[in-house]
């Protein structure tokens, strides 16, 4: 479920996140804070800039969320707030569905021009 992280202090939207099936399990029997470890973005030598390597560093702090039920009509979802912004954005983030077409080109984009990269250096 995609779930949008606000700012504890300002209110202020920070990013959107998916929990997982355990996360809304551990939510929906009463824990209403979980911790996410961020994800940190490598870039690889040689390749255009929309390649990267995604590494969990357990070293980094974890981000607390605390989690509170939205109803509205027949709708339940939820919603986190953090105190801890700077880390709430290292999140590993997810779009929205309408930004879902742009982010698979981009992504298919980035395969083919790393597919090209790599028959390029073979070549030599």
């Amino acid at each position: 479920m995609r779930v949008p992280i606000y700012c504890g202090e300002t209110f202020e939207a920070l990013t959107i996140i998916k929990v997982e099936q355990w996360g809304l399990k551990m939510l929906d029997d009463g824990c209403l804070f979980l911790r996410f470890a961020p994800v940190m973005k490598l870039p690889l030598p040689g390749l255009d800039q929309y390649a990267e390597a995604v590494m969990r560093d357990e070293s980094l702090r974890l981000c607390t969320i605390q989690f509170e039920r939205l109803r509205l009509r027949d709708l339940n979802s939820w919603i986190g707030v953090t105190d801890d912004a700077e880390t709430a954005l290292l999140l590993r983030s997810v779009f929205l569905p309408g930004q879902q077409s742009e982010v698979r080109e981009a992504e298919a984009k980035a395969q083919a021009d790393m597919i090209a990269s790599t028959l390029r250096n073979l070549s030599r």
